[in-house]
């Protein structure tokens, strides 16, 4: 595909398709990877269903460069809260809530016109066959579906900056249908390079060295020196829930120790207390 939609597709109350709705992930760097791909894709799996555990029990399904997510009993409402959660976890690059589908043309037509049902401007058919068995090629197929749209909707087909994208993607058993994406968060999946120790201070500069490590694999504790009692409580706090939700939503993983050093109120003298 060339042109992403990043505007949330549109959520009805029923499936709108004779499909399974899933979550279809876009691999970054990983795919680069050579005879150890296999242990940076294994450790993302992890990671994705550590992330969404609190939500659904999912399987993931490693295929070439992109990861499929399944649950039981999925609907839309089930699958937009795991893309939303699946898109904190570092190594995606994309999110996308798609329609799985036979591999037919007639599945692939009609999951596409109740994509575009309701929706106004222009768009554009990006086709990508990993399966080259698939009777049509990408551009006739294109040709296909964009034709069916523009005749059910008279919207007019823009192929350069569209308002709307429709995705097709047909693989090894089923063909996927989506439009619009959640952008991830890129770089490698956190725990592939070890482990660090971040120094929280007051500032902005920490948590940014915070990010920009998880984001090459590294998974992080945090050491934060707490004034209290001789300053607020607000900053100490507010720290402590910013490691707490990176490490979570980030990593994928349930939370790192986060500790803090906090002066006695009852010496004058430093004691530091740890806390989990």
């Amino acid at each position: 595909m060339t042109t992403l939609d990043a505007a949330p597709a549109v959520v009805r109350e029923h499936s709108p398709v004779d499909g399974e709705p899933c979550v279809l992930l876009k691999l970054g760097e990983v795919v680069l990877k050579g005879k150890n791909r296999e242990l940076f894709e294994r450790r993302l799996a992890d990671n994705v269903r550590q992330a969404v555990r609190p939500i659904a029990r999912v399987d993931v399904i490693r295929r070439h460069g992109v990861f499929i997510v399944r649950t039981k009993d999925a609907t839309a409402e089930l699958v937009d809260r795991l893309a939303a959660r699946i898109s904190d976890v570092m190594g995606i690059v994309w999110c996308h809530r798609a329609w799985r589908v036979g591999k037919d043309v007639e599945s692939v037509e009609k999951a596409a016109l109740e994509l575009m049902d309701g929706r106004t401007g222009s768009f554009a058919v990006r086709s990508r066959r990993r399966d080259k068995r698939f009777p049509l090629t990408s551009t006739e197929l294109d040709r296909l579906v964009g034709g069916r749209i523009a005749d059910r909707y008279g919207l007019p087909v823009r192929l350069k900056d569209p308002d709307h994208t429709v995705s097709i993607e047909v693989d090894r058993d089923e063909v996927f249908v989506f439009s619009g994406g959640l952008p991830g968060q890129g770089g490698l999946p956190v725990g592939m390079s070890g482990r660090a120790l971040v120094l929280m201070s007051g500032g902005i500069d920490s948590p940014v060295a915070a990010y920009r490590m998880m984001r090459r694999g590294l998974r992080v504790d945090y050491l934060h020196f707490s004034g209290m009692p001789f300053t607020g409580r607000s900053r100490s706090t507010r720290r402590t829930r910013w490691c707490a939700s990176w490490t979570s939503s980030r990593a994928g993983r349930g939370c790192s120790s986060c500790r803090s050093a906090r002066p006695s109120s009852r010496s004058s003298r430093p004691a530091p207390t740890a806390s989990r």
